[in-house]
């Protein structure tokens, strides 16, 4: 109890410390239905912070005991404002009441919290938010959305007319990964979460000579199922390698079929992975619902329609990777549907804090990082060579080939960039979406029609609305470009920057627009490496 009092008096003094702007009020409600934490029902009608409900959303304050409870660990400051994580471990929740006594049903005022808020590293944009992040009796109260409770903090969430809403923690429960053939069991038990305590070398197959895994493999360089992950894999660090997938049909080709809805893989290397096909090809998976986190890939791949070197098809999350690959495309009769990226081929989810190296060379929509961008893609390095090698091929990009009504934020691109027609430093074509905050430092763009430093083409269905279009980009000053037909608007070339300021302007908050995008956060997302602008590790 003693310890309750001595942190919650801490976190007060902290927030009443700073002055806050006003921010907007909302009304919220004390639930009328129970809620549990790994089974222990709460207290609802006596918790001085009591449990809240706002759009018909469960919301949890952070406090001491919750936080230990849930497996949440949280820090608070003037220039960062508030970041919570996962913490190592899971306490019992221990109920601390103060007497007090809360009006089931009963109206309150709560507002949005004043600060920013950081969530495993990513900062939430508070005022975008359906469900907002909340400050109630000066206590944050976070939201039990799917985003926050499944995919951030990875707990299992239950709803019943007659037990109410539930929350499960456990950190403890996983399958152990040991040898190739533990691969596997990923689909004989969906419901379960896995853990690598090994690495993993396909090289090694012949260990296995008696098993279906090496008659699969060693027969048409396939695997014997295809992978679907329903739950979470987490690779502990450790590294699978030298897998070779190959086929000579249309089929589909990648170590995961599917990462389903709710299920995330996280902490894990692919090294030296191979992947042929004629389809859809990629090193980790064909399609990804769910969340892909802290995963590096390196390897070579080739196909014809639609590659990535972790995704051909991204619906979800995917953040802090790095993919280093080698992307060959392959001509098709009609080139109009291949999508090549370094991260994914078509993105249609949110892609953040990546990083591409290698090589992309193809016919059609290439991108450093995407290949076609339907969502958001922000806080990427791309160091990729990107070509497109037929004279049919458009729609080349440093960071992405087509950005469809897409929103692009916060990239570079250092690769050198060939295409024929839409080529740009960053995007091929930009069609009715938003390009932002963001540099060209190619060392030369070269192609035919409609070549630009920034994005080769600017299309906008309506030119009224400031939604859409180039805002505030810029390119290094000496880039070479060389082309037929150069487009030369600052909506397509942007603003020139002398590359050996740029690193001191990029750390200058005046430098980019926040009216319409966000700071580079130097102190969380970008760092400074030999006169270059990277990710932070």
């Amino acid at each position: 109890m003693k310890k309750f009092i001595v942190l919650l008096i801490i976190t007060t003094l902290l927030l009443s410390t700073f002055s806050f702007a006003e921010t907007e009020e909302v009304t919220v409600t004390i639930p009328p239905y129970d809620v549990a934490v790994n089974g222990v029902k709460i207290d609802i009608e006596h918790s001085q912070y009591p449990i809240i409900n706002y759009k018909n959303i469960t919301y949890i304050p952070m406090t001491s005991d919750y936080l230990a409870g849930l497996g949440l660990r949280l820090s608070f400051d003037g220039m960062s404002g508030l970041t919570i994580d996962l913490a190592e471990s899971v306490t019992p929740l221990e109920q601390n009441f103060i007497g007090v006594y809360n009006v089931i049903g009963s109206s309150h005022t709560a507002k949005l919290v004043p600060f920013d808020v950081t969530v495993n590293g990513n900062q939430i944009d508070n005022s975008k938010e359906e469900y907002p992040i909340l400050l109630y009796k000066n206590i944050t109260y976070f939201p039990m959305t799917w985003r926050f409770a499944v995919t951030e903090f990875e707990w299992k969430t239950q709803w019943s007319n007659s037990d109410g809403f539930s929350i499960t923690i456990d950190k403890e429960d996983f399958f152990e990964i040991l040898k190739i053939e533990d691969l596997f069991e990923i689909n004989d038990r969906p419901d379960e979460s896995f853990k690598l305590v090994n690495d993993l070398d396909f090289n090694n197959i012949n260990h296995y000579r008696d098993s279906e895994v090496y008659n699969e493999y060693k027969s048409s360089n396939s695997l014997p199922v295809d992978l679907v992950l329903k739950s979470k894999l987490d690779g502990n660090g450790y590294t699978i390698s030298n897998l070779s997938l190959s086929t000579t049909t249309y089929e589909e080709i990648a170590f995961f079929k599917k990462i389903d809805n709710g299920a995330k893989i996280k902490n894990l290397k692919l090294d030296n992975f191979t992947a042929n096909g004629k389809s859809d090809v990629a090193l980790l998976t064909i399609s990804n619902f769910g969340t892909i986190e802290n995963v590096e890939v390196n390897g070579r791949i080739s196909g014809t329609d639609i590659m990535g070197g972790i995704a051909v098809h991204n619906f979800y999350i995917i953040r802090d990777c790095k993919a280093d690959v080698d992307i060959t495309g392959n001509y098709i009769f009609d080139v109009a549907q291949s999508y090549t990226g370094g991260i994914v081929g078509r993105n249609r989810g949110v892609v953040e804090r990546v990083t591409t190296n290698g090589t992309i060379s193809g016919y059609n929509s290439l991108g450093g990082v995407v290949g076609i961008n339907y969502y958001i893609l922000r806080n990427a390095v791309s160091n990729v060579e990107v070509s497109s090698s037929n004279e049919d091929g458009d729609y080349t990009g440093g960071i992405v080939g087509i950005n469809d009504g897409g929103r692009v934020e916060n990239v570079i691109s250092y690769g050198e960039i060939a295409g024929n027609s839409y080529t740009g430093g960053l995007v091929g074509s930009n069609e009715d979406g938003i390009v932002i905050n963001s540099v060209a430092a190619n060392n030369s763009i070269s192609g035919n029609q409609n070549v630009s430093a920034v994005t080769g083409r600017n299309r906008l269905s309506d030119t009224t609305s400031d939604d859409y279009g180039t805002y505030n980009n810029y390119y290094f000053s000496n880039i070479t470009i060389s082309a037929t037909k150069k487009n030369t608007g600052t909506d397509t070339m942007g603003v020139p920057v002398n590359p050996y300021s740029f690193v001191n302007l990029s750390q200058d908050t005046s430098f980019w627009n926040v009216y319409k995008g966000t700071l580079w956060n130097f102190q969380t997302i970008w760092q400074v490496i030999n006169n270059q602008v990277q990710l932070q590790e």
